[in-house]
């Protein structure tokens, strides 16, 4: 027979447990709630909870391996991470603790060398959000001053018509007409009328509100730590045949010398990178400078710091290609 094993669980909404109610690495589980608790130490002990996501969009996992050597310690991840909750490395099927190893942009280094023929998995998670376009409860007035069967543009308030087709009420003089005998309503923008409408009638439209997801581009962040200001290291990239430009927002910080923001965008035609920088403000002076490249069909942005152990946190919006 199978042996079931079980982790430390709670049935009760809201609870959590305490650092004295695991050992490191220990996995408990409200089954309630659906969260996940594990105890890390960096410094000092400290529970972290991992929670099913409500918000509106979707992830993408980037998964790369490895084999062992026995003295290689540094990786590389096939994507920079958002954070280290967003990284999973596994030695021969084993997930490893977070405190094994450290994560600077896209590398990632083991305290310990894998061992030789030792079996290593990345995964990144990437997370993806959804735009979508919401269009309120609107109501359209028409006062007819000439003989007509269509409606469309601007009504008697200045509202320029729109809808979603099988959406819309329309009434004459306060009558409800039938949709598709008494008009018609197909395009989202221009009504036809079966039968003309005269001097002095009221149209009244009423269209009903909506909600449409209309692209997955890409949204994401990064958080990097510099430890040296060699030049054009990478903080972030995207591959080029998926995306064709990018705009992100740049945050630097330095113990002593300060922070710095800026705006950046980015654009690439299958060879050469264009980059514009702007909205630039800092407290001291500037902490980095920015450019880009075109390397292996990915498109990078890489950052050249003024001072050591500068951390740089980015967010970035994608446009597909």
């Amino acid at each position: 027979m199978a042996t079931v094993l079980r982790h430390k669980r709670n049935s009760s909404t809201g609870s959590t447990p305490t650092t004295s109610d695991l050992a490191l690495g220990e996995i408990a589980i409200n089954t309630y709630d659906g969260k996940l608790f594990i105890k890390k130490n960096d410094g000092s002990d400290s529970i972290v909870t991992f929670s099913p996501s409500t918000s509106a969009g979707s992830s993408s996992m980037f998964v790369s391996g490895a084999t062992g050597t026995g003295s290689q310690a540094a990786f590389t991840l096939p994507k920079i991470p958002a954070n280290e909750q967003s990284v999973f490395a596994i030695i021969n099927g084993l997930v490893q603790d977070i405190d094994t190893y450290s994560i600077s942009g896209n590398t990632l280094t083991f305290t310990t060398a894998p061992a030789s023929a030792d079996n290593i998995e990345f995964r990144v998670r990437e997370d993806v959000a959804t735009d979508v376009i919401l269009q309120s409860h609107q109501r359209y007035i028409y006062t007819i001053t000439t003989t007509t069967t269509s409606l469309s543009g601007n009504d008697d308030n200045g509202l320029s018509l729109l809808y979603t087709p099988g959406k819309v009420h329309v009434f004459q003089n306060g009558v409800k007409l039938i949709d598709g005998a008494d008009f018609t309503a197909t395009n989202g923008t221009y009504i036809a009328l079966t039968t003309s409408a005269e001097n002095g009638d009221v149209i009244e439209v009423e269209s009903f509100g909506r909600a449409s997801i209309v692209n997955n581009d890409v949204f994401s962040s990064t958080s990097t730590s510099l430890t040296t200001t060699s030049a054009n290291q990478v903080v972030d990239y995207f591959p080029a045949a998926t995306y064709r430009s990018a705009e992100y927002l740049v945050s630097a910080s330095h113990g002593s010398a300060g922070y710095h923001t800026t705006k950046v965008l980015l654009m690439h035609d299958g060879t050469n990178t264009y980059i514009s920088e702007y909205g630039t403000i800092y407290t001291n002076a500037s902490l980095l400078s920015l450019s880009s490249d075109f390397t292996s069909g990915n498109v990078r942005l890489v950052c050249t710091p003024v001072n050591t152990n500068t951390t740089i946190k980015i967010q970035r919006q994608t446009v597909a290609v």
